[in-house]
């Protein structure tokens, strides 16, 4: 079972120093020469195992669906996006150009009822084509219904040497409705000419320049910039060259370990990934030549993202050799989105030869007794999930006591800043936002607020705030997509009667409603709570405030409709606004799901 860690950027210690030399541009347009088309594919006519040659695919938000469609401005080809609960994505295409060009940007673009959504003020543009890595160059956006329409844009390449050509639907926020892209053009139209010249005028005199300022002239010569007077230890932090060859950075085990990919790179064209064989062997990255002193202190962060197995990733600043020449910062949790881990090391002996390590080594396996490690094994072989036995084979009574499990991998389902991800039912009556604070509010009823991803068998973790006496709303989960809370329901209802928690008034809070009540109300209102679902194939669990009080397993029959029978299959998560009186607050909403058997 392979695994993947990605590292998008390394810094330690950076500070800024900055060298400026001065040129005059002079623009020459070789008129004679006709202009050069330099994307591939541009008509999207090429075929790739049933994609565009050339092109891929990116979504930077929402839920958008890709089409190779069989339509064409020109010929019977065209790339297609379409959503219906709104989407940032596009086809996309990186290319090498000229520094300091001037360049032409056009394609003609086609759509069918596609709208624009506001989030938080910020509104989407449409269809459109613009350019990654240089902000503000986009071309017109088109809207509604426009049958085949040119767009185009003239821009300067400035001193990039290559571009992220975007077929783009939404635009900084999200679109729906379907768009179709065709004939795109890149052109380069003219070059500048540079010609660098320096004036020194004689006759005036600067500031003195104070002797404690290094005096040399600056240049790159030997360390006396990178690791002398400039603070950054790292060369190459953020990957501009792929890990070997010329690049500062090598690889850690074999070479195949480690590749670099461009799709959803944190920063720059590409991240390194490092894949885990399985076969109990780290693997990883490594930078060396570091200069280093003792009982200096050494300071940064790395931002990672992979697969939960992957971890942990240890980063450890080396000195010397053995355990005793390093020192290590672990990062123990990894998931789908980029986390950001701080770095902080203190030498232990001086080296001329130091060096930074990047490791993963997947399912590690650490005991602690009474505090102190007394094991350390990394599986070759590990399981994705299995039960947790409690065996004693010697004679005599044993008691074990404080029994406690900590998901790992979880990553979030709310931003805290917009409904990015779900999708709002405008024609029912609930009312869905997000508050200043960074909470998902839901009042009145009846209605829903409903993810766009669907899970099967996953731990989801969330807190809940009740604002008002006795009020009524529920998680649902294993949906059927755009069904009106058709899936179970982890019930939401704080009351309970005769003074009694052991008798909930309606179900009760991390009950299964209609199938399994809470065996205690633990939770109150106008007061945070936090419930963890656990649903693992037919059974299911419910903690509330780490109290579990529910235990449920679905014996029924197969059946897609869960209100019929046992619903196996993946569905999305839905929150309940019950009725009018419904006005309740989440906040921390997190998932992790679960390996595959």
């Amino acid at each position: 079972m392979n695994r993947h860690v990605l590292l998008p950027l390394m810094i330690v210690c950076l500070w800024t120093l900055s060298c400026f030399s001065s040129a005059a541009p002079a623009e020459q347009a070789d008129a004679k020469k006709p202009a050069e088309k330099l994307l591939p594919n541009p008509s999207f006519e090429e075929e790739a195992a049933g994609k565009p040659a050339g092109w891929a695919t990116q979504t930077w938000g929402g839920e958008a669906t890709f089409r190779y469609a069989d339509t064409g401005h020109t010929g019977r080809r065209s790339v297609m996006i379409a959503s219906d609960s709104g989407a940032d994505a596009s086809w996309t295409v990186t290319v090498p150009v000229d520094p300091d060009a001037q360049y032409r940007l056009s394609g003609w673009i086609k759509t069918e009822e596609v709208k624009t959504l506001t989030t938080k003020g910020r509104s989407a543009r449409g269809a459109l084509l613009n350019l990654h890595n240089i902000q503000g160059i986009a071309t017109k956006a088109v809207t509604g219904t426009r049958d085949w329409t040119k767009v185009q844009i003239v821009f300067d390449s400035g001193g990039n040497n290559e571009l992220q050509v975007n077929c783009l639907f939404g635009g900084w926020g999200l679109a729906t409705g379907r768009a179709w892209f065709d004939d795109i053009r890149l052109e380069k139209l003219s070059m500048k000419d540079w010609k660098p010249t320096i004036a020194i005028d004689t006759r005036k005199t600067g500031e003195p320049i104070s002797k404690y300022i290094y005096g040399q002239f600056i240049e790159h010569l030997g360390r006396c910039i990178y690791g002398g007077i400039w603070a950054e230890m790292l060369d190459d932090r953020k990957f501009f060259d792929a890990v070997g060859g010329k690049s500062p950075w090598k690889t850690i085990g074999d070479e195949t370990v480690v590749k670099m990919v461009k799709a959803d790179s944190f920063v720059g064209n590409h991240t390194p990934e490092i894949t885990l064989p399985g076969d109990e062997k780290p693997g990883g990255i490594v930078q060396g030549g570091l200069g280093l002193i003792k009982g200096k202190a050494y300071v940064g962060r790395i931002w990672l993202a992979g697969d939960p197995q992957a971890a942990p990733v240890k980063v450890s600043l080396v000195w010397g050799e053995g355990p005793g020449g390093r020192q290590t910062v672990t990062a123990g949790k990894l998931g789908k989105d980029y986390a950001k881990t701080p770095l902080k090391f203190t030498a232990g002996g001086d080296s001329n030869n130091g060096r930074l390590e990047i490791t993963a080594a997947g399912m590690q396996i650490v005991v602690k007794l009474n505090g102190r490690q007394v094991l350390e094994y990394l599986d070759p072989k590990p399981l994705g999930r299995g039960f947790i036995g409690l065996g004693y084979f010697n004679s005599g009574p044993i008691e074990f006591r404080n029994i406690k499990l900590k998901p790992l991998g979880m990553r979030r389902l709310f931003n805290g800043r917009d409904l990015t991800g779900w999708k709002t039912y405008p024609q029912l009556k609930s009312v869905c936002t997000v508050t200043e604070k960074g909470e998902l509010n839901i009042k009145r009823g009846k209605g829903q607020l409903e993810t766009v991803g669907q899970y099967g068998d996953f731990t989801l973790q969330l807190e809940v705030f009740v604002n008002g006496k006795g009020l009524n709303s529920g998680i649902f989960f294993r949906c059927i997509p755009g069904d009106i809370m058709n899936g179970y329901e982890s019930q939401i209802h704080n009351g309970f009667k005769d003074g009694d928690r052991a008798k909930p008034s309606d179900c009760g809070s991390g009950g299964f409603f209609r199938r399994q009540n809470a065996r205690r109300v633990v939770a109150d209102d106008f007061a945070w709570f936090g419930k963890t679902i656990h649903v693992d194939d037919k059974h299911m669990a419910v903690w509330v405030n780490g109290y579990q009080v529910s235990d449920w397993t679905d014996n029924r029959k197969p059946n897609k409709n869960p209100r019929r029978g046992l619903r196996l299959e993946p569905g999305t998560i839905i929150i309940q606004g019950h009725d009018p009186t419904t006005d309740l607050s989440f906040r921390n909403l997190r998932i992790s799901e679960l390996p595959e058997r």
